[in-house]
């Protein structure tokens, strides 16, 4: 009873729900909620994709008002780091969720920070699309993120990609946004965040066990306790009737019916119909410095390469290099 709740009326059409989405109404009282800006399906139906952003990096002043609303905004990062948890099966409140050591973890509950709960009651965990922790390791920082906020020139920790599993039952359903009538969703999924104070050490503290060999210092039971079970879906802060509409092909693509977008491209399923291409440009430089000599970065061929790799990861698949200066690479570095 002590939830508060705030309704968006407006959100009430699936074609444009981008631009009804309320992120410029976000609840401040709870910053646990994840800033949401976008959610659409996959091709496939597979999963309900989830486009946040970190809220606390708005504020970057250094005036006593601003420092308080930065600590007010801490859990915004929390929701970069996955915990883990384990189903267990309470016979008066049925399924709960306990906080417990990646081993003793189920295997979809390794890695993840929300409870997603669809409108037909079944429940999955959510899955981010890549690890940040991980990412934070592979870019030498020494702390994913700081107490005091000050975290604006890791970039990759701005935006916050993670997703629903869909249930089996409503796989086909979403795949032929079937459940769409007239533009309104009548199906829907809540995001439960699950709520753990952010962890401020080596981003290599607490990695999932496929990552083995860098084992952290993060002792789940110390931390959470042995026997931390969340409270019920029902008694917490949560995104509730979250419209799922068509994948994006769907309800924008330019096809004269929709039998094109809902076709496979191969028997698996596993990769969309293409209608478009995706153009991306980048300006690199071997090495340059910050103004005031700050930061000095040289090692521009490494983060060249690095970024061909995420985006042929994403789908780009020509790339067309233009060498203006000669002065560090040759036609083999190149190629």
């Amino acid at each position: 009873e002590d939830l508060k709740v705030t309704s968006f009326p407006k959100v009430n059409s699936c074609s444009r729900l981008p631009e009804q989405w309320p992120a410029d109404e976000f609840p401040d009282d709870d910053s646990f909620l994840p800033w949401i800006h976008d959610v659409f399906p996959t091709h496939d139906g597979q999963f309900i994709q989830f486009v946040a952003q970190n809220k606390r990096r708005c504020k970057t002043g250094t005036d006593d008002v601003e420092k308080a609303i930065a600590k007010h905004m801490a859990p915004q990062v929390a929701l970069f780091q996955h915990v883990a948890v384990k189903r267990i099966l309470d016979e008066s409140t049925g399924t709960r969720y306990k906080l417990v050591p990646h081993e003793e973890a189920d295997d979809d509950g390794i890695a993840t920070r929300f409870i997603c709960r669809f409108s037909n009651g079944e429940e999955t965990l959510s899955v981010f699309n890549f690890s940040y922790e991980w990412a934070s390791y592979r870019k030498k920082m020494r702390q994913m993120f700081h107490e005091d906020g000050r975290d604006n020139k890791q970039i990759h920790t701005s935006q916050l990609l993670f997703k629903c599993p869909v249930p089996s039952s409503l796989v086909e359903t979403v795949r032929t946004g079937s459940s769409v009538k007239d533009d309104y969703a009548t199906i829907f999924v809540d995001v439960i965040p699950i709520r753990t104070p952010p962890r401020y050490g080596p981003p290599n503290e607490f990695l999932p066990p496929y990552y083995k060999e860098f084992r952290g210092s993060f002792d789940a039971a110390t931390e959470w306790g042995d026997n931390h079970i969340l409270p019920k879906v029902e008694d917490s802060g949560r995104w509730e009737n979250i419209p799922i509409c068509k994948p994006t092909l769907l309800t924008y693509g330019k096809q004269h019916d929709d039998s094109q977008a809902l076709a496979a491209a191969s028997p698996d399923k596993k990769q969309p119909v293409k209608q478009h291409r995706l153009v991306s440009c980048l300006w690199a430089s071997t090495g340059y410095a910050t103004r005031g000599n700050r930061f000095a970065i040289n090692d521009g061929q490494r983060r060249l390469l690095e970024w061909i790799t995420h985006h042929k990861h994403t789908g780009v698949e020509h790339f067309y290099l233009y060498d203006n200066s000669g002065a560090f690479s040759t036609e083999t570095s190149l190629q």
